[in-house]
């Protein structure tokens, strides 16, 4: 047919790379998002302290909700701040649960 196809194979090429990175964020959040909801290394209620292993520089306080897209914490002050919930896969996080009926239930193992 006499078409030059070098500029649509180069064009192709790069969209094909957009795509898959934003595949890849998209992914990433999907994987850690269910693995905070399902596996559920903490419950609303629960006291949590998010950070990087051995600093604890991060965030605490009081689990309100876990969605796909963000933890809510509501710190000891008052505060609520919005944690996206990879980031939250992705940090060290230590768990205080709340007391249920008479006495407290069980820590889970670290």
């Amino acid at each position: 047919l006499g078409v030059d196809v070098k500029p649509l194979l180069s064009l192709s090429t790069l969209a094909g790379f957009a795509i898959s990175i934003s595949a890849k964020k998209i992914l990433s959040d999907t994987f850690s998002a269910a693995y905070v909801i399902w596996i559920g290394p903490f419950r609303r209620g629960d006291m949590i302290k998010v950070g990087e292993m051995g600093k604890m520089d991060g965030y605490e306080g009081e689990v309100l909700s876990v969605d796909y897209h963000f933890v809510r914490l509501k710190q000891p002050g008052g505060k609520e701040v919005m944690l996206p919930t990879h980031q939250v896969y992705g940090k060290f996080v230590e768990r205080e649960e709340r007391p249920a009926g008479n006495g407290y239930r069980k820590a889970a193992p670290k």
